[in-house]
């Protein structure tokens, strides 16, 4: 039998705290509810000197509010601990295997991989509340370019995370700057728009909700000017865990943890609790203007480890990190807890929304996961999931035991109830006897409870394909062949189109000596590919057999005027043809039926003000975009029923360079801000269902874009890749693929 060690139980600062009595939901007017949120603050930072506005008046009934009954919860958790994930499940009552969203970055988290269609604040909204959002939103939400507010919001004042000076603020569409003075100190702006907002709507005589998240004390976690040196003499902990990487007795640390070095996040630690007393002070003036019927909950994202584990940060399965403070006073007593829920019950971020919606008499718009701690009985364990980025595993918890398996199959298990530093990993080959009870129950729980494993990396990274000191763009391919388009080093005013063998290497040049070249596609099932062929006197298709090196014109497309950037399928050829009329140049998007020889004409626009750009063709759709000063739209062309359809992107956004995968089922888009510098996904949609769930393939480095993604099927291999440009804000491109994104 291996040792355990006992370690006696340390109680919160806020144990026994608590007040539990019946349930008294209704009150002499709606309650107006407000939502305290603090950013990676650990649940053992409130208490009577690190807090005291906090102490005093939500934990404890102060002279502020002598009606107050509040409920601090001690075993309040996060099942994903890190902020994007931990915030939309706090905003929907949902688990990151419900909405999607595990990490801070797509294709797995992040602000562009959150459904926000049905929130806690859209439903308070259409009961008649007036809401608003002031602070961080979520991860990926750049206040400093975003002109999307998402619904719900009445008053949306958005800052990004970890800022406190030196900052861009998006007010109700208006970009605000901040600069370094005092005055401009995020959590005091912070205080002044909620407190504000609070006022108007007091002096409106309507109920409100408020989501009040702060940026303190995120990393860098810089404290207000007046709290600087303030926790100098506080101590970090020391617990047994810090600093130690490998426990001495049992089944050990995964790899992760192993490969840390030894931590002294002293400074850290006092600024974050110097930045965390502005926070209490923030919460002061706020109470300062609360009207007595408001139900407030106090919390924090998720936790932190200052060492413990040699790790300081979140993210991991242990209790410092999934830990939360979670403190909920009704400010003149009207909504209370049954007595069927304890302070020391297991309490998840997911239950607010529908806790809190129900004691104000908000129906719920859609299901959640969460419970109503009005109505439902306790829980006895949840689930620990995390994935999409680094570290990616499943777990269940329970009052006394977490269990976590990872990615690579290793597992930790650990007995609270003894080892409540997690340093003893009873997950040993074979489980002790007196373990194995607990290790099935714990293991089965996380398999019930993750529904699904969380994601790792879903796709390879995009790799270059063509590259080079010259612009490499217009990429196609079919598995056997590649075309594109380039420019020359000497001539960069120059570009051809050219063709690469991926077996051989073999490379060709498309278009003839004395001409330029832009590139196409390759018609399916056959080493031929469709190019424009530029000379003096205009442009005009050609077809290239890649395996007889002949050239021909494509028949039933060519005019006198300017025929360019032809796409091919089996039926049709998509093209633009740019010509004069009445003096003025137009462009024309063409769709020419291969088999019927007719030519149908899909728009007309001036050229000086919209560029055509088609995308893609296939036997019953194709795709194009219209770019202009204000931004770029992309469509579908439905062949039979001769519509177009945009595919729908959030305001500020644009969708560039869609191609169609009609095998797949799916249209390949990339979705960007109408500004370069931002985050780029690579996103796909359902081709029957434009306006449905859009996945997220990729996330490129920020500040690169792509463009002109086609679709490459691979016979041989059965196998559907992606090509696409890749290009900074200025300067060449690269050709990059993303292999496998469907089945051929």
């Amino acid at each position: 039998m291996k040792r355990r060690t006992a370690l006696v139980s340390v109680a919160m600062s806020i144990l026994g705290l608590a007040t539990v009595v019946p349930l008294a939901a209704t009150a002499a007017s709606r309650p107006n509810v407000v939502i305290l949120m603090s950013d990676d603050q650990r649940w053992d930072t409130i208490t009577p000197t690190l807090t005291p506005n906090i102490w005093d008046n939500l934990v404890n009934t102060g002279p502020l509010f002598p009606d107050s009954v509040s409920t601090a919860f001690t075993d309040a958790f996060v099942p994903d601990p890190l902020c994007c994930p931990s915030r939309t499940s706090t905003l929907t009552g949902r688990y990151s295997h419900t909405t999607g969203v595990y990490a801070n970055v797509p294709p797995y988290g992040g602000f562009a991989s959150f459904d926000d269609t049905h929130t806690i604040a859209t439903d308070f909204r259409s009961a008649g509340y007036q809401t608003a959002m002031i602070g961080k939103y979520l991860n990926g939400y750049n206040a400093g370019i975003e002109d999307y507010i998402p619904p719900g919001w009445d008053r949306w004042f958005a800052v990004n995370t970890g800022v406190f000076y030196n900052y861009v603020a998006q007010s109700d569409g208006v970009h605000l700057q901040y600069g370094s003075q005092p005055s401009d100190y995020a959590t005091r702006v912070l205080s002044s728009q909620a407190v504000s907002f609070v006022q108007g709507a007091k002096a409106a005589g309507e109920p409100f909700f408020l989501y009040y998240a702060f940026t303190a004390p995120h990393a860098p976690a810089i404290p207000d000017p007046t709290d600087v040196g303030r926790f100098a003499s506080v101590p970090l902990p020391t617990p047994p865990s810090y600093n130690v990487a490998q426990d001495p007795t049992g089944a050990g640390k995964p790899g992760y943890i192993l490969r840390q070095q030894p931590q002294d996040p002293s400074a850290f630690h006092q600024r974050q609790l110097e930045s965390t007393y502005g926070v209490d002070r923030a919460v002061g003036s706020l109470l300062d203007v609360l009207p007595p019927n408001t139900i407030v909950v106090y919390m924090s994202d998720n936790g932190m480890l200052w060492g413990e584990h040699r790790w300081v940060g979140k993210l991991v399965p242990y209790n410092e990190s999934i830990r939360i403070p979670m403190i909920l006073p009704s400010l003149d007593g009207s909504f209370t807890l049954p007595a069927s829920w304890a302070p020391d019950d297991l309490t998840l971020n997911v239950d607010l929304r529908p806790t809190l919606e129900a004691a104000a008499g908000v129906p719920l718009s859609n299901s959640v996961d969460g419970l109503d701690w009005g109505s439902d009985p306790p829980r006895n364990a949840f689930v620990l999931e995390h994935g999409g980025d680094s570290l990616s595993y499943c777990g269940a918890r329970e009052k006394n035991w977490m269990y976590a398996r990872y990615s690579d199959g290793f597992e930790e298990l650990y007995n609270e109830a003894l080892d409540q530093y997690e340093m003893d990993n009873l997950a040993t080959d074979p489980i002790d006897p007196g373990d194995v009870t607990a290790y099935n129950r714990l293991s089965g729980e996380a398999v019930s409870l993750c529904k699904s494993p969380p994601p790792g990396p879903a796709l390879p990274p995009p790799a270059r394909l063509l590259g080079g000191p010259a612009d490499q763009r217009s990429a196609f391919g079919n598995g056997t062949w590649a075309t594109w388009t380039a420019n020359s080093v000497v001539d960069p005013s120059r570009y051809n189109a050219y063709a690469v063998n991926l077996g051989t290497h073999e490379r060709l040049r498309l278009n003839p000596t004395g001409t330029a070249g832009g590139s196409g596609n390759l018609v399916p099932g056959k080493d031929i590919t469709i190019y424009t062929q530029y000379q003096p006197a205009g442009s005009d298709l050609f077809f290239f057999n890649l395996d007889t090196k002949v050239r021909r014109k494509v028949p039933g497309v060519n005019t006198a005027w300017n025929e360019r950037r032809g796409l091919v399928s089996k039926g049709y050829v998509l093209f633009d043809r740019n010509h004069p009329l009445n003096g003025v140049r137009y462009t024309d998007l063409l769709l020419y039926d291969r088999t019927a020889r007719t030519t149908l004409k899909l728009g007309r626009w001036r050229s000086a003000l919209v560029r055509v750009l088609p995308g893609s063709v296939g036997e019953t759709s194709a795709s194009f975009s219209l770019s202009t000063r204000s931004g770029t739209v992309s469509y579908v062309y439905d062949i039979g029923t001769a519509t177009r359809t945009k595919i729908p992107v959030p305001s500020g956004y644009v969708a560039t360079g869609p191609a169609i995968d009609e095998t797949g089922g799916y249209v390949y888009f990339s979705l960007s801000s109408s500004t370069c510098g931002g985050y780029v996904t690579i996103r796909r949609v359902p081709l029957s269902d434009l306006g449905g769930s859009q996945t997220i393939l990729t996330l490129l480095t920020r500040g690169v874009g792509a463009s002109e993604l086609s679709v490459a099927s691979d016979t041989a291999d059965e196998r559907t890749d992606l090509y696409f440009t890749r290009r900074g804000c200025s300067g060449p491109g690269d050709i990059y693929t993303i292999r496998g994104v469907g089945q051929s």
